[in-house]
């Protein structure tokens, strides 16, 4: 089957995975085939460059930079990539105006790229746990790459900033899916304060999963002292990424209905409105930059 946009053939191993991917949320997920983009033209036309895959929500379609997952060795994983893209359109955000509605309610506490990012290592984590937990799909092999590849990348352009980040996201990781410490990160990377920070981003994941505009402010709280600024430099160490959420061409036109905010929506996270749940069990010196507010 020949890819519309590029010419590009869609292998009968590729097509297999996709089916895979799709299987993997539903018997019932209809999505057009992945546009696959072999050659760097496709690619800086389409703005992959360092990331692997992407969904543009506008018009629902996967996209897989080939050439990024070549070089990072996980064509064995096309399935659990196509998957986590798939799952950017059944689980989380789930539509665009999903996606708007989450960068707005963190538009108070974070400012330009970090938003966006937010919103992906959000949804991210929404998207893995459940392919993980309820589907078995070894996703944290992937992350395992990605993460050996900060690491050159970030040794190359004496960029290191986003150490700690990195720390917290895969202690995150091991917290939620009950893996020994030190499988996914250093822990010689594990300060008191990340491992304070990690247990309660993944308490807030299981208690306020199913209320994402109280999750997502709760978890960029903790997030904000980690988050690097979005330079240039660091950037290119970053990369490549596992993925981004696009909106897609004519995206604005297709966003209805954002003039009515929910009440959650429209509080803006304070200390007021963190309803404390979690104190009791994590209370925070508040030591670091953005540290999520704790009632005493």
């Amino acid at each position: 089957m020949a890819n519309a946009k590029t010419g590009t053939v869609l292998s009968p191993s590729l097509l297999e995975s996709w089916e895979r991917a799709k299987l993997a949320w539903s018997k019932f997920t209809r999505l057009q085939d992945p546009l696959v983009l072999s050659n760097i033209d496709d690619i800086i036309e389409h703005q992959m460059q360092g990331v692997m895959a992407q969904i543009e929500m506008a018009d629902l379609r996967v996209i897989l930079n080939m050439i990024s997952i070549t070089q990072l060795k996980l064509e064995n994983l096309l399935d659990v990539i196509m998957a986590h893209e798939v799952g950017h359109h059944v689980l989380a955000p789930g539509s665009l105006l999903n996606h708007v509605r989450l960068v707005s309610v963190i538009s108070g506490i974070l400012s330009g790229g970090q938003r966006e990012f937010m919103v992906n290592i959000f949804t991210d984590l929404l998207v893995n746990d459940f392919l993980f937990t309820q589907r078995h799909m070894k996703v944290n092999e992937i992350y395992m790459v990605l993460k050996k590849r900060y690491e050159e990348a970030s040794m190359e352009f004496g960029e290191d900033s986003g150490d700690a980040f990195w720390a917290l996201y895969m202690r995150i990781y091991e917290i939620l899916w009950r893996m020994p410490r030190g499988s996914m990160c250093n822990i010689g990377e594990l300060t008191g304060e990340i491992e304070r920070d990690a247990k309660l981003a993944a308490r807030t994941l299981r208690t306020f999963s199913k209320k994402w505009f109280k999750c997502i402010k709760n978890l960029t709280y903790i997030f904000k002292g980690y988050l690097p600024e979005m330079t240039p430099t660091w950037e290119k160490a970053f990369a490549p990424s596992f993925d981004k959420i696009k909106p897609g061409k004519d995206a604005l036109d297709k966003v209805w209905g954002f003039s009515k905010m929910s009440e959650e929506e429209a509080m803006k996270p304070t200390e007021k409105t963190y309803d404390g749940s979690l104190s009791d069990i994590f209370k925070g010196s508040g030591s670091r930059e953005g540290q999520l507010p704790t009632q005493g």
